[in-house]
């Protein structure tokens, strides 16, 4: 199978290009999802995740979007896949280097579903059943090893001649991402908050550095709908 290069690459502090013109990375972060609870760890989307997802689904189907899908192995970001893929009549891959962030050591506690067991609950998902129980981290990350794994999975991704692709994925991985093509670190506060649902949108040109299309946008969800889980943008703060 034939691999296409990295879309974004940073070696010793510069920001190198290598795709086919006019190529696209979109980044989407799960929608809202339930507490997350024993024994699995591993929660689906609330009820205003799903509206989320539909929003994000219309967004993208607008944009004229007809890449590939690929989703983090977490039912949050399946769920949110299945629903954007529902909309676009487009299949779902799974890559186990869009997983959650693990701020601590030890043994993730998320459940390792076996690719069978995801198939029947999310019908669009094609990837082949080679998929390994042990796909979980279970060391302690930083945004910069996320960062890494990030651009090493990328490179592992056969894009098969596709300029277009879209990653659902987890709040942090959007921040790795960001940093990987823009150059920037981890330290220092945010612009943007990472809402669920929101969209970054890198694009490029051969020879060139990504240019920032989106950066956690939320601009298509009604404001009473942009959440960060058990967060509310509209929630009034305390004195």
């Amino acid at each position: 199978m034939v691999k296409t290069c990295l879309f974004f690459l940073v070696l010793a502090g510069s920001v190198l290009f290598a795709a086919e013109p006019d190529g696209k990375v979109w980044l989407i972060r799960h929608g809202q999802r339930c507490p997350v609870l024993a024994p699995d760890f591993d929660p689906p989307l609330t009820a205003e995740g799903r509206k989320q997802a539909q929003f994000a689904a219309g967004y993208l189907k607008k944009m004229g979007f007809r890449g590939k899908i690929y989703a983090s192995p977490y039912r949050r970001t399946l769920e949110t896949a299945s629903i954007i893929a529902e909309t676009l009549d487009l299949p779902i891959m799974i890559a186990p280097f869009l997983q959650e962030f693990v701020r601590f050591p030890g043994v993730h506690p998320v459940r390792e579903r076996p690719i069978a067991e995801l198939k029947k609950e999310f019908p669009r998902l094609v990837s082949s059943p080679e998929l390994l129980l042990n796909w979980a981290i279970r060391s302690r990350e930083t945004l910069d090893s996320v960062r890494d794994r990030f651009r090493a999975g990328l490179d592992e991704l056969s894009l098969s001649g596709g300029r277009e692709v879209l990653l659902v994925t987890h709040g942090a991985v959007l921040k790795a991402a960001h940093m990987l093509a823009t150059g920037c670190g981890a330290s220092g506060p945010w612009k943007k908050m990472n809402w669920n649902c929101c969209l970054s949108m890198y694009e490029f040109s051969p020879g060139a550095p990504p240019r920032v299309r989106l950066f956690f946008e939320v601009g298509f969800l009604p404001e009473e709908s942009i959440t960060s889980n058990d967060r509310k943008k509209t929630a009034k703060k305390t004195p």
